[in-house]
């Protein structure tokens, strides 16, 4: 996922952080789903970093950060996207669960 949207968001100006912890567990899943998964949020947060550039002021820090961790009991890996977008509008929070809704 970040391979694939690297270039854009660089092209873009946008930074990628990667914060990953050095002993994460092996999870099981679809790969492919999961990577989907991943590039869907990725896709989000760089449209909404490029969103808010057109409607207000342009913004300085176009930065997304890509946090994994794993809790203590290490069955799970935890992994959360932030930026410094738009954040979602309240059309796109009631479609939040709909399958492959996008902001």
């Amino acid at each position: 996922a970040m391979v694939l949207l690297g270039d854009n968001g660089r092209d873009a100006g946008i930074e990628f952080v990667e914060r990953l912890d050095a002993d994460l567990p092996l999870v099981r899943g679809d790969a492919d789903l999961l990577g989907q998964a991943v590039a869907n949020v990725l896709c989000n947060a760089t449209e909404s970093i490029a969103d808010r550039n057109q409607r207000s002021s342009p913004i300085t820090d176009r930065r997304i950060v890509i946090t994994a961790t794993a809790p203590d009991d290490r069955k799970t890996v935890r992994i959360v996207v932030s930026d410094s977008g738009t954040g979602f509008s309240d059309e796109a929070l009631r479609k939040r669960d709909l399958h492959h809704a996008t902001s």
